[in-house]
């Protein structure tokens, strides 16, 4: 729907089906984002376990959030992000519950420090990530970031297998609270080509990627959403709970009223096992 953002969440554990319109031409060119989202209880942020830490970053609802990349794709800039979070308390959407501004691929630079960390862009975020989560802290806003599972991102930037450590340490230190993790570019031996012994997919090679970076986080200062972007691969809905505290069923969302139906339906196939 052209100047409409359809947010749709299904959550399990509650049965719940919710959706959300945005119109204003900000939001132009929006396409759904569909989640299959877990309730999880709640614990202190200082539960050192790594379960406790995990749903530490969950409130038990809905995770209502704006990404940048229908909008932008990689033409993403620090000024763009700020307008959107701006347009969160301008537009009212801060108050319906709209919570989390989220940076998608293209915001980093191609290549890694010399350390091994990523850098941003400064060309498209001057004063760095920190510099935009601070000013949507502000707000009283909740700031997201983006990488990968594999060696690159979907887009070729640097992605995050094998520096999950390191990358989360980077992200507490610029104060992210949400961490989109993407699927694209992974070694053949990280795959999963059959399935795993004893019909255990949380220890498939997926999950265990998933897994490394689901350990690192929550060892940051602050709660941080893990949306473990894997498309449905590997019986995600097996393990996605245990892991992270949503997971994608689908390949990329359209903006047709077809698709919200067909990947309703995939989801209520797999209610049960969650």
């Amino acid at each position: 729907m052209q100047g409409s953002e359809r947010a749709v969440f299904a959550v399990p554990a509650r049965g719940i089906l919710s959706s959300s319109f945005i119109d204003h031409p900000f939001f132009d060119e929006y396409s759904p984002h569909i989640d299959v989202a877990t309730q999880l209880l709640t614990k202190s942020a200082y539960d050192t376990t790594v379960e406790g830490r995990r749903e530490a970053a969950c409130p038990g609802v809905d995770v209502i959030r704006w990404n940048h990349w229908n909008a932008y794709a990689c033409n993403v800039s620090a000024d763009k992000v700020v307008a959107a979070a701006q347009a969160f308390v301008s537009l009212g959407l801060k108050d319906a519950g709209y919570e989390y501004v989220n940076i998608d691929d293209c915001w980093a630079e191609m290549s890694r420090d010399a350390s091994g960390k990523l850098v941003p862009d400064f060309t498209k975020f001057p004063d760095g990530i920190k510099g935009v989560a601070d000013q949507v802290h502000a707000l009283g806003l909740k700031i997201g970031i983006y990488s990968d599972a594999g060696t690159n991102t979907c887009a070729g930037y640097p992605g995050s297998l094998g520096y999950e450590s390191t990358d989360a340490a980077t992200w507490d230190s610029w104060g992210i609270d949400y961490l989109k993790y993407d699927n694209c570019n992974v070694p053949a031996n990280w795959t999963d080509s059959s399935t795993p012994p004893g019909d255990d997919w949380y220890n498939s090679n997926s999950a265990i990627r998933y897994r490394e970076m689901g350990g690192a986080i929550v060892t940051s200062s602050r709660p941080v959403q893990f949306d473990l972007c894997i498309w449905g691969d590997a019986n995600v809905w097996e393990w996605g709970a245990r892991v992270g505290h949503s997971w994608r069923m689908s390949s990329d969302s359209s903006a047709t009223w077809s698709y919200i139906t067909e990947i309703m339906s995939i989801n209520v196939q797999h209610l049960d096992p969650i």
